[in-house]
């Protein structure tokens, strides 16, 4: 969880095995409901390491949980705002865990659009959770088994954004903002704090295309553990 606790979560741009329903829009609210069936991936039997008359097997059962969530947004003039819920269900992992509860919108003032979100999350966990059950065969003694699911209930993380867009003239684009996360964790374990900030300049060379430059930063409790700390991007974005 050290090196890879989350700023903001999300399930991916599409759900596995998924089913959506989507509301009518009813005076700018639109409700959605989805769940993602879950999937077996089977498990796979390697063996670990033989001394003398021990031979050590692991056998890692991987399964995919399934996803369920439930979402409510509302539009009307300069106002948008969404209110979700997801979590996973079952797999390895027995119950109902990585629940996230995000609330967030944006107002349009006109010279500058301001964006702001919050997010909780409970029982942090993946997407895949795997179980690892290892035998130790002894030629004189008897079976050994033992099974390890590497995943505890318990984690819970906070976070939190806010964000700026405005257009400078007719073809400049500047956006700025700052999201920060504290995640919970188990037992005597002291709490994780980090941060990412970043700003990005864009000219628009034409309604379809622009070219941008990125600059970000991140920070934090055991910052030697993040894979990036700070990221410098330029590119051309297009549009098709």
């Amino acid at each position: 969880i050290t090196s890879s606790r989350p700023l903001f979560q999300n399930f991916g741009s599409r759900v596995d095995n998924g089913v959506n329903y989507r509301s009518p829009n009813l005076g700018g609210f639109e409700l959605s409901v989805s769940v993602g069936l879950a999937e077996d991936l089977g498990s796979t039997a390697t063996t670990v390491a033989t001394a003398g008359t021990i031979t050590t097997t692991t056998a890692v059962r991987s399964e995919a949980s399934e996803y369920q969530g439930v979402g409510l947004t509302f539009k009307n003039g300069p106002v948008q705002a969404a209110l979700t819920y997801e979590q996973l269900n079952g797999g390895v992992v027995s119950g109902n865990y990585n629940k996230v509860f995000t609330i967030g919108g944006n107002y349009d003032f006109g010279i500058a659009k301001l964006f702001a979100a919050y997010q909780s999350t409970s029982d942090f966990g993946g997407q895949l959770a795997s179980s690892t059950t290892t035998t130790a065969v002894n030629s004189v003694g008897p079976v050994t088994t033992v099974t390890v699911t590497p995943f505890a209930k318990g984690i819970d993380v906070d976070a939190y954004n806010i964000g700026v867009r405005v257009p400078l003239g007719k073809q400049w684009l500047l956006k700025a903002q700052y999201t920060g996360s504290t995640v919970d964790r188990l037992g005597a374990l002291s709490d994780l704090d980090q941060e990412k900030y970043g700003v990005s300049i864009a000219y628009l060379l034409s309604k379809r295309t622009s070219i941008y430059a990125v600059a970000t930063q991140r920070s934090g409790d055991d910052d030697e553990t993040f894979a990036r700390k700070g990221e410098y991007l330029v590119g051309v974005n297009h549009t098709f």
